[in-house]
C-alpha cells in the first residue's frame, strides 16, 4: 500500500514538470552515480518532497486531474534510465522505512544495466473499465536505425481508484495506473555505439487502440 501512493503521487508530482537538461544517458553506472542515486532518492524523502524527476519526464499533462473533451487515456511517460530507477529505489526503500543498502542498489544496478525503461501513466474510460492496463501493449523502440521490441511482458501497477474532474460529467471515478516497458540496449554496448547521442521513437498502443509515438533524444536523460 505505500508503495502504491508512492507510485501514484509521482504522477501528479511529474506532470508539473518540464523536460530539463541533465547530463547525458549512462547505460552502466560508476560508483559515483550509483551513490549519487542513492543519495538523491534518499534526500527528496527526508524533505518530505515527493518524489520528483523533472529531467525524465517525457510527456505529461498539465492537470493529470482534470480530463478534457477529447484528451486520450495517458496522464505521463517518464523516461526509467538505470539512474532514475536506481533513485527511484532509493526514494521507496526510505518512504518504506527501510533505506537501501549498498548491496541492495547494486542487485539493481546489475538488473538495470543496458536497460531503458518507459513508465506510462494512464486512466481508464470509466469506473467499469478496471482491465484498462492490459489493453496498453505493443511497446516499440526505434534508436540510431534499429527497432527493438520491448521485453515481454511488460510490467503493470496498479489500478487503483481516484475522483477526476471530467468535462460535461463533473466528478468521476476512474481507474488508473502505470504500464512500464523495458528495452535492453546491450546490443548498442558491444557495438561500442554511442548511445548518448542516439536519438528515435518510442511508440504503443494505448487502452483506446490508438497508436502514439514520442521522440526520444538520450542526451537529455541521465
Amino acid at each position: 500500500m505505500k508503495g502504491a501512493r508512492a507510485i501514484l503521487a509521482l504522477t501528479c508530482a511529474i506532470a508539473a514538470a518540464l523536460p530539463a537538461g541533465a547530463p547525458a544517458f549512462t547505460p552502466a553506472l560508476s560508483q559515483r552515480q550509483i551513490r549519487g542515486a542513492i543519495s538523491a532518492g534518499r534526500t527528496l524523502f527526508q524533505e518530505g518532497r515527493g518524489y520528483q524527476a523533472p529531467q525524465h519526464v517525457l510527456f505529461a499533462r498539465q492537470n493529470t486531474l482534470h480530463i478534457q473533451r477529447g484528451q486520450g487515456p495517458i496522464e505521463a511517460i517518464l523516461v526509467g534510465t538505470p539512474y532514475e530507477r536506481l533513485k527511484f529505489a532509493s526514494y521507496l526503500s526510505a518512504f518504506e522505512g527501510r533505506p537501501m543498502s549498498l548491496s541492495h542498489a547494486l542487485s539493481i544496478v546489475r538488473q538495470d544495466r543496458d536497460v531503458l525503461q518507459f513508465i506510462v501513466f494512464a486512466h481508464s474510460n470509466g469506473a467499469q473499465d478496471r482491465n484498462f492496463l492490459t489493453r496498453i501493449s505493443q511497446g516499440k523502440l526505434q534508436l540510431a536505425g534499429h527497432n527493438i521490441a520491448a521485453s515481454n511482458p511488460p510490467a503493470r501497477f496498479g489500478p487503483a481508484l481516484d475522483f477526476y474532474d471530467v468535462d460535461g460529467a463533473g466528478r468521476q471515478f476512474r481507474w488508473l495506473g502505470s504500464v512500464t516497458f523495458r528495452f535492453n540496449l546491450s546490443q548498442f554496448s558491444q557495438q561500442r555505439s554511442n548511445l548518448e547521442s542516439s536519438s528515435g521513437t518510442f511508440s504503443f498502443v494505448d487502452s483506446q487502440s490508438t497508436t502514439r509515438r514520442y521522440h526520444i533524444d538520450l542526451k537529455r536523460y541521465q
